[in-house]
């Protein structure tokens, strides 16, 4: 009998070759065993050797969970065509069911059967579960089918349970059954534990009852009791032996309860918290290894009961894996950490139920390389230094959990960076002077040793006392009153570090030239009982802007490493509390998920329980934080959002329109004198006059733009006005969970709200934004619904009434702040909920904030909201290209962020798959392979070429969409079409041609010719655009493409991860035609963000370098009621006039103490950024900001007043535009700058 298996587990293929040589002792004759590791992808003479061995098997036995797709492509082909006997274990969904053969089991016979008597499709769990109740009737009548049904349901169990005794088993039901050999025992019915079980490690014994194993095993009632909660089998991978040298490591610390799952697959929550609740001694902690989630695995569950279990619990819940898909080499060596099936099911899934210190305590090991069966043989190893860390982890936070208050030491770290001071205390949208205010207050009254601190106190402290990185005003006083730190003592630290040599190659000797005075270092904080309240150190860029050429693999610096030190050993932390979005710890050097002890976030955090105060609309760089410095994250709100309304000369032209349209009911001679007007007024402002539709269309937009009012406080809930304005914000936009009031308010009138929109009927639009505002404020204060219409359609109105009910209970939510609730159970050591990051109009789940945040599903990426969004979005850009061109655009150069893709659930991502002509397959529920290319007969156009530029969150977070990517660029290159219709076959077969030459073989070009993903290395994040820009050190524009290519021209596909490849970057951006990026969110214009500069802008700057001349430049706003695809020029402006040159965003920014000045000097330096790499900012610009920052008298004092060296930043920045080329300012502006510049250094120096 000739058996072929290929499977992921590597206890299967170590016990089925003892099995085999056991049998061949006995008769080397009766069986012929093939095998093949699935877990990675099989070459093409291994695909082709699988092949020919499953043609000429009796039997073929699959297990490919979570295995490459390229395997299930392959299996699938060949066991579909396969005429022998085919099982596949596990993996039910899979289409591989369907060539499920066992004797006279067919299962694609039983499929049309089904299929015949219903139209509905067969569902393939519901045949599963007729099979497994066939087993009873199988063992009671095992002939024919039946036999065969009990075959399947035996086999499938002795695989999971995975001991040399199953799989003797195993092999000799098929010998007996199947093979015509009779000359074996009988096998023995696998043994089945159906139950949860307590699991006594030590006699390897297993209990039905906490009283029963607590009988049997020694308790000390001085040690905590923790829980490990595990997997009671060995399938894919030997678990319970490690999981039993873990249990020895830490029973000297702790008494120890193991609960053994039965399945990974289902989840029996009930059963769970029966065996919890049984429990008689006090539980503080919880290790959970089981990958999924802890109350839903892939068969099912109930994830809500789990985090009730949870909640109840009120402990922290830790979550160690082990690596079944790497060797310990290979994570060693590798700096992605995880893969990608890894990812999603140990890091991803676990974080949804509040999953903290996700990292790897076990990979494979080789244990020999066997040729006769032409494979690797590992086992399940530990990671002692891992185990090690969790150990001293589980350790701390016990501590943390049982130290009273007034005996915790707890070290806050703020932010100053760039370095100086003007950006002391920074944090997106937050007030950190004032919140930092609030929690010393709140601390105080929970008992810890501080005393009140007052924000303007605070502030003064650190400004005057020079107490900042790097000052460039405050040197003496920094020197002087800086905490000192002794550089023998860090020493002893530095020489444990792999990493000695080459930090002092890079920083010279310690304690370096950076915040060190002689033998010391600087270490910028005070200390206030016992709390540390200090500066996290600067990266080292801003004073030796050459290691941004000379160092692309910048470690940080002495005093950098110092701090940490210094925290851990001479300031006692027992917890450590980084505030505010976001530092530059998460981002050094080191994996990307699952750190090693050799990673700098890791080194430096060490085993200190670590706090991280997040801002609740940042997905991507929140993610970034909590897995590479194992941070528990609190979530903090954003300040309120406002419309921004007109101002100045902008509210009269919208008087003229008034006018306008008075005239033309009542005088309509007089309408073309007030077209005229409008016209000049426009064109004086510096609105382009098209039409009076235009400017109109333009005023409304920027009118009804929101915008932030501020910045937040922590702590501090929505008022009664403020909680209103929210959910009207809410309820003016279509989003997934729901629909626009303003839209079903129009149809109730049998109006399209769209159509209104698109035809820029702004009195109509008005007066139903108006209508919409009274409902909303008549159902939230009365509770009832009241329309202007007392009749309509009953359906309309019901959808009217469940979306108000929605907002109301979204307004009572956000009345309350959760975020000190949250703060205290960190500190205090408790359990954390996790609730989805995201953006707060679009997701109103995401508040309120206080929480532990996990990111949007990648498994549901794109949504189909998002994926219509896309859609329209590409389709806008074509035809707006097509309007100015006359032709379609041949490649199209996307930036692909992983921020935009978890709030907005993947529009970018819809927008690249409808350019080259791919939807989402209809009706399938598979995670991989989701999507259809549309025929070219049905897209009526070319497939467009797309150049996909990843940052780091993206790459990180959603690995299964770049393998998908990957995917579907290839196989579109590959199509059967005329290149002339197909831009991406087209520009493949030029690549493919240029690879050879240059020497590639011909299965790395045909890879390399059809990657179109690019992006950081691996390990990194962005580029150092804006490190140029914060610096001014470029010569010339060609810097800055220059230094954007060689950060991003690293090319992802299966074989080529995080490579370098310049040249091939290069010519992928020598035929793009238009760069397109998306603006998704109310909280940044481009003209807010320096990521749209670093990115958009770069990516043009170097599109324009290989070309040899600018795309095409397009933003896309999808924050609007209606998506609008425009030049980069007049998203730039939009941006300028509603916040920038603003009155009410700047008088809202004006309210905080010193952060003003901070805030508004980030834009100046974004404008630099723009300017230099779209060369989109226009004279009026530069000349409004002169004339709003600097000429206007009273915005001057009151910026000097709130940070007068933010101020000087801005001024040195106008000077920089003029100097730069951009800015053509006349003599008596350069006069009044220069006069402003020295007024303020003297008074600055004094």
């Amino acid at each position: 009998m000739k058996i072929t298996v290929i499977t992921i587990s590597n206890v299967s293929l170590n016990y089925l070759i003892k099995v085999h040589e056991d049998i061949n002792k006995v008769d080397s004759t009766v069986l012929e065993l093939k095998l093949y590791n699935g877990k990675d992808r099989l070459s093409k003479e291994q695909g082709e050797k699988f092949s020919l061995d499953v043609k000429n098997s009796d039997i073929v036995l699959i297990d490919l969970m979570g295995a490459p797709i390229e395997n299930y492509s392959l299996v699938e082909k060949v066991c579909k065509e396969a005429t022998c006997n085919v099982v596949p274990i596990g993996d039910r969904s899979s289409a591989l069911q369907k060539s499920m053969k066992l004797g006279r089991l067919n299962m694609e016979s039983m499929m049309k059967k089904n299929s015949s008597k219903s139209p509905k499709k067969a569902n393939m769990q519901k045949m599963m579960k007729m099979m497994d109740m066939s087993e009873k009737l199988g063992s009671m009548l095992p002939i024919g089918i039946l036999k065969d049904m009990k075959n399947l349901s035996y086999i499938g169990k002795y695989w999971t349970n995975s001991s040399l005794e199953d799989f003797r088993n195993l092999i000799y039901l098929l010998l007996r059954d199947y093979g015509n050999t009779k000359n074996f025992p009988k096998p023995h019915e696998p043994i089945e534990i159906k139950n949860i079980t307590f699991y006594d490690f030590k006699n390897e014994e297993r209990y039905m009852t906490f009283k029963k194993f607590k009988d049997n095993v020694e308790f000390n009632s001085i040690k905590p009791t923790i829980l490990f909660l595990f997997s009671g089998y060995n399938y894919p991978t030997d678990t319970i032996s490690q999981v039993k040298k873990i249990y020895c490591s830490f029973k000297e610390k702790f008494n120890i309860v193991p609960l053994a799952f039965p399945s990974s697959a289902l989840r029996n929550n009930e059963e769970l918290n029966d065996y919890i609740d049984s429990i008689d001694i006090k539980i503080e902690l919880i290790i959970n290894f089981l990958p999924f989630r802890l109350g839903a695995g892939p068969m099912g569950g109930n994830a809500d009961k789990a985090l009730k279990l949870l909640r109840k619990s009120n402990v922290p819940l830790l979550h160690p894996i082990f690596m079944g898909r790497k060797t310990i080499e290979q994570w060693e060596n590798s700096l992605s950490g995880f893969n990608t099936s890894e990812f999603l099911v140990s890091v991803m899934l676990p974080e949804l139920d509040g999953a903290t210190n996700i990292i790897p305590v076990g990979g494979l090991k080789i244990k020999e390389k066997n040729k006769k069966y032409g494979l690797e043989i590992s086992d399940l190893t530990l990671i002692e230094e891992r185990v090690l860390k969790l150990r001293e982890i589980s350790v701390n936070l016990i501590k943390l959990r049982r130290k009273k208050n007034n005996e915790k030491r707890v070290a806050i770290i703020c932010y100053d960076y760039p370095p100086g001071e003007a950006n002391l205390f920074g944090g997106a949208f937050l007030d950190t002077f004032k919140s930092l205010e609030n929690i010393i207050e709140t601390l105080k009254k929970e008992g810890y040793n501080v005393n009140s601190l007052k924000s303007k106190v605070l502030k003064e402290t650190f400004i005057e006392k020079g107490i900042v990185n790097s000052p460039k005003w405050k040197s003496e006083q920094c020197e002087k009153n800086c905490i000192k730190y002794d550089a023998k003592k860090y020493e002893k630290f530095l020489n444990s570090l792999c990493h000695k040599e080459k930090i002092n190659k890079q920083w010279g000797k310690a304690p370096g030239e950076i915040m060190s005075l002689n033998k010391d270092f600087l270490i910028p904080g005070i200390i206030n009982g016992n709390i540390f309240i200090g500066l996290q150190p600067c990266r080292g860029i801003h004073e030796n802007p050459e290691k941004l050429y000379h160092d692309k693999e910048l470690l940080p610096h002495h005093q950098y490493l110092a701090f940490y030190n210094y925290l851990k050993e001479e300031f006692k932390a027992d917890v450590i509390l980084h505030i505010g979005t976001h530092g530059t710890i998460e981002f050094l050097k080191g994996k990307e998920c699952g750190m090693s002890g050799k990673c700098f976030p890791d080194i430096l955090t060490g085993a200190i329980p670590h706090l991280y105060l997040y801002y609740v609309g940042n997905p991507s760089e929140a993610m970034i934080a909590k897995r590479r410095s194992l941070a528990t994250l609190v979530s903090y709100m954003p300040p309120m959002f406002t419309e921004s309304e007109l101002y100045g000369e902008y509210t009269n032209i919208e008087n003229l329109f008034h006018k306008y349209y008075e005239c033309e009911r009542l005088n309509p001679a007089l309408c073309k004198d007030i077209e005229k007007e409008i016209r000049s007024l426009s064109e004086k402002n510096n609105l382009k006059y098209d039409s009076l539709d235009e400017i109109e269309r333009e005023l409304y937009r920027m009118k009804n733009s929101l915008i932030p009012k501020g910045l937040h406080v922590f702590g501090d809930a929505y008022s009664n006005e403020e909680a209103f304005n929210y959910v009207k914000h809410i309820l003016s936009f279509n989003r997934p969970s729901g629909k626009s009031l303003t839209s079903l308010l129009a149809k109730l009138k049998n109006k399209n709200y769209e159509e209104l929109l698109n035809k820029n009927k702004v009195l109509e639009l008005q007066s139903i934004k108006d209508e919409m505002e009274q409902v909303l404020k008549t159902y939230i204060e009365e509770n009832h619904l009241k329309l202007s219409e007392d009749i309509g359609n009953i359906e309309i109105i019901n959808e009217i009434e469940n979306e108000l009910k929605k907002a109301k209970k979204i307004y009572k939510s956000v009345l309350n702040c959760y975020e000190f609730k949250g703060f205290l159970k960190g500190l205090s050591g408790e359990y954390m909920e996790s609730k989805l990051a995201g953006d707060i109009i679009r997701s109103p789940e995401v508040m309120p904030s206080g929480y532990n945040l996990h990111q949007f599903d990648p498994f549901s990426i794109p949504s189909p909201f998002a994926f219509n969004r896309g859609v329209h979005i590409a389709e806008n850009t074509i035809e707006n290209y097509n309007k100015q061109n006359n032709t379609y655009p041949e490649s199209i150069a996307a930036v692909l962020w992983g921020l935009e893709t978890s709030r907005t659930g993947g529009e970018t991502l819809g927008q690249i798959l409808r350019y080259i002509g791919v939807r989402f397959k209809t009706n399938t529920r598979e995670f991989k392979n989701k999507f259809e290319i549309i025929p070219l007969t049905e897209l009526k156009r070319p497939r467009i070429d797309v150049v996909v530029n990843i940052c780091g969150f993206f790459r990180d977070m959603f690995p299964n969409l770049m393998e998908e990517l990957t995917r579907l660029f290839v196989e579109i290159s590959n199509l059967d079409e005329d290149e002339n219709m197909n831009y991406v076959k087209k520009h493949t077969y030029i690549l493919y041609k240029d690879l050879l030459k240059e020497g590639y073989s011909e299965e790395e070009a045909k890879e390399l010719s059809c990657a179109r993903l690019f992006g950081p290395s691996e390990g990194e994040y962005g580029t150092s655009v804006t490190s140029l820009i914060e610096t001014k050190n470029w010569t010339s524009e060609n810097d800055i493409g220059a230094s954007y290519v060689d950060s991003l021209n690293h090319v992802y596909t299966n074989n080529f991860r995080g490579k370098p490849a310049k040249k091939l970057f290069n010519q992928n951006l020598s035929v793009v035609d238009i760069v397109s990026q998306i603006r998704s969110n109310h909280e940044y214009e481009i003209t807010d963000l320096d990521h749209y500069y670093e990115f958009f802008g770069g990516l043009s700057k170097s599109v324009e370098m290989s070309k040899g001349k600018k795309a095409s430049m397009y933003i896309t706003d999808t924050t609007g009621e209606n998506i609008l695809t425009e030049s980069v020029e007049k998203s730039i402006n939009r941006g300028v006039r509603t916040r920038l040159l603003n009155p009410k965003w700047i008088e809202g920014l004006l309210e905080h103490d010193y952060h003003a000045g901070s805030e508004i000097n980030k834009r100046f330096e974004n404008i630099l950024g723009l300017s230099a790499t779209t060369n989109s900012v226009e004279q009026w610009v530069y000349n409004d900001m002169f004339d709003t920052y600097v000429t206007n008298e009273g915005l001057k004092e009151k910026l000097k007043e709130n940070n007068s060296w933010a101020y000087m930043e801005m001024l040195n920045f106008m000077m920089e535009y003029e100097k730069r080329g951009y800015w053509k300012a006349n003599k008596e502006q350069l006069q009044k700058l220069k006069s402003e510049i020295l007024d303020l250094e003297g008074s600055l120096e004094e």
